[in-house]
């Protein structure tokens, strides 16, 4: 969910970026793939694949370890009556 999100908040400026808005933030006149260019949006895209290259190799050590310390799971019991019922609320 918050991987998608944070995706279509990349892409989405890329392709509906008005010119004009653009132009008094980043002082070019460049525009969204729907304004007829693409460059806003490759960027982004590129910015994507840097962040998930990233954000993978930062993760996958720490979930490698988690799994390797059976760390990931509950308990078999506690998996079984729902995780709430142990908290004895």
């Amino acid at each position: 969910m918050h991987y998608f999100a944070g995706l279509w908040g990349l892409v989405a400026p890329g392709v509906f970026a008005r010119p004009h808005y653009v132009r008094q933030v980043y002082d070019t006149s460049e525009g969204g793939l729907v304004y007829g260019s693409g460059r806003i949006l490759a960027c982004n895209l590129l910015a994507a694949v840097v962040i998930t290259a990233w954000v993978a190799g930062v993760m996958y050590p720490v979930f490698a370890l988690f799994g390797a310390l059976n760390w990931l799971r509950v308990p078999m019991d506690e998996e079984i009556d729902g995780p709430l019922a142990a908290w004895k609320c």
